[in-house]
Formats: C-alpha cells, structure tokens, sequence
C-alpha cells in the first residue's frame, strides 16, 4: 500500500548486510516532509505505482471492439489513469485543446465536450434500436409446500406412562445393546459401564443400585429366552442403532433403527421396548408402534435395496419377540 499523511510504513526490507531475507520491519514517518525524503518510502511508493500502471494497462487492453475513457484535465493529476495516459501518449494542452504528441497512433481520437455533444445532435434517431419492453407483472408463484421434519422416537410416550426413571433406564439399556452388538463392550463389564451412565444422568448411588438391579433381571431374562443370543450379541451382516432419513413425501422422518441383521437375503428388524409390558398390553402396543415400524421397513428397502424385510418387537422385561407387520 502507498501509506497516506500521518500513517506508518510497513515494509519488507530486501536483504542486505545487517538483515535477514524475509524479515518485516516497522518504520514510523508521521511527518510528510521527511518521509518523501526517505529513500525506503520513496523505493516502496515507485514500486507501488509501477503495480498500478501494470493494473490499468491490463483493464485497457481486455477492450475487443472500442474504449472509451472519459475525464476531467487537470495540471496537477498526481498518480492517476489520466497521468499515466498522459505519460505513454504524449498528451498536453494547446491552446484550451488537448492534443497528443503521436498522431499516427491507430483508430486513437480526443474529443472536447463540445465534440461529443455535436456527435449525439447529428446522429441519425432512427438508427437507435429501441427494445420493447412489456410492462411490469407480477405473476403469483405456486411453490411446493416444504416436506416436515419429523423423528421417529416414543421417548414422549414412555414418559408420560412410566415416569422420567424408566425413559433414563431405556436410553441406558439401548446403549448397553448397541455396545455389545458392536462389540465395544464386554458382559462383565456392563455393571460398572451402567453405573457411570446412571451417575452420569444425575442419580445417587442407592438409586443407581436399583437401576443396574432392573437391568441385570432384563438381560437375564433375555438370555433365558435366547434374544440375548440370537438377537443382541455380535453377529456378521448386522447393524445396530443404524440413523436414517426417510423423505415420504409429505414428511421427512429421521430415526435410529435399534437391531437390522440380515439373514438368508432378509433384512430382520429389532426395535426393543424397554419398559414393562403387560400380556394383555401385547396387541395393543403392536397396533400403537405398527406406524413407527412401517418407517423403518420402508426406510431398510431404500437403504438395502431390498423388499425382503420384516420387522420385529422385543419387550426387553419379558423377553417376547413379536412380529409387527
């Protein structure tokens, strides 16, 4: 940059003996008279105005057909386009006319105010290609209606009939399935994996207790009744706690699907129900989930590619595996 009056200059000193290449230095020069007078702020300012007329000689010369530049004469132009114009042509004034040095300079013209104006009064009006231009309208748009977004969750339903504990004790426990279907988590180890994840919800030690107290009776139960191994332990082509998102028109739905293991070119998914289900409660709560459980069929075909999928609930405090179609 040129610094203006009262500014600082900020430069890279070219080497030389006492520096090193690439270092900056400061230099403050608030007064005007000394620092025209320095010979670092007179190298950085000729360098300053070389980039310049490097810059308009590559506007100027972009022009295909014609360019036209207009100003405004004066003695004194400083370091403007119309001086650097000055300098490479030639221009000076003559008797109240600017005229230029070299006038064998190609399809070059000056022209006074004045010739411009004569221009436009003798021009022929008719030549001018006049656009029809329709009058302004405003035409209404139909635009489609932004699908909603919708999550595919029962986190509400389970609090409002169980109570705050048993959505804590759910979240905790799907968890603990996605682990160990990973494989990231070992069965000796989920006692004290539970622990840290009920402290971790803010729960005192006694209630902990209780807590890891439920969750061991389920997994007994689930192991009792062979889900635990056929269902929750690590098996190839299975995926657990997989996200998706589902456009179905209307809504968008986006979810986890607890358990997808594929068996025999099906596609079998698990969604556990963690909370305590009466017998008589069974055919209800099919009917209740069956809408929740069509989105994950339908979003397993997208994601698989498949039609063969079918779809299963797991009550977790029974122990029962039941088809929901």
């Amino acid at each position: 940059f040129t610094p203006r009056t009262g500014e600082n200059l900020v430069y890279e000193l070219p080497p030389k003996q006492g520096h090193e290449e690439g270092r900056f230095f400061f230099k403050s020069l608030s007064e005007s008279s000394i620092r025209n007078g320095d010979d670092d702020f007179l190298i950085h300012k000729a360098k300053e105005i070389e980039e310049q007329i490097r810059l308009f000689y590559v506007a100027v010369t972009r022009a295909e057909e014609a360019l036209i530049l207009t100003g405004y004469w004066q003695e004194d132009r400083g370091n403007s386009f119309l001086e650097f114009l000055t300098r490479g042509l030639g221009l000076h004034r003559h008797n109240a006319t600017v005229v230029v040095d070299d006038t064998d300079i190609s399809g070059l013209s000056l022209l006074t105010e004045d010739d411009v104006r004569m221009l436009y009064e003798h021009a022929r009006k008719d030549d001018v290609i006049r656009e029809e231009r329709r009058r302004t309208e405003v035409i209404p748009l139909s635009l489609p209606r932004a699908a909603s977004w919708r999550s595919v969750t029962e986190a509400s339903d389970v609090r409002s009939r169980h109570g705050e504990e048993w959505l804590i004790i759910g979240d905790i426990m799907h968890r603990i399935f996605e682990y160990i279907s990973k494989g990231l988590l070992h069965e000796q180890d989920i006692p004290s994996r539970a622990e840290k994840m009920f402290r971790a919800k803010g729960m005192s030690r006694n209630e902990t207790a209780d807590k890891i107290i439920i969750v061991s009776k389920d997994i007994e139960t689930l192991k009792r009744k062979g889900v635990w191994q056929d269902i929750i332990m690590p098996k190839q082509g299975s995926f657990a706690e997989l996200p998706f998102i589902l456009d179905a028109g209307d809504n968008v739905y986006n979810g986890r699907i607890d358990r997808i293991i594929k068996e025999n070119d099906t596609y079998k998914i698990y969604d556990y129900k963690t909370f305590p289900v009466k017998e008589k409660e069974v055919g209800y709560l099919l009917k209740e989930y069956s809408f929740q459980m069509n989105i994950y069929r339908q979003a397993v075909r997208k994601l698989f590619k498949t039609d063969a999928v079918t779809s299963y609930i797991v009550f977790t405090h029974t122990g029962d595996v039941v088809e929901c179609k």
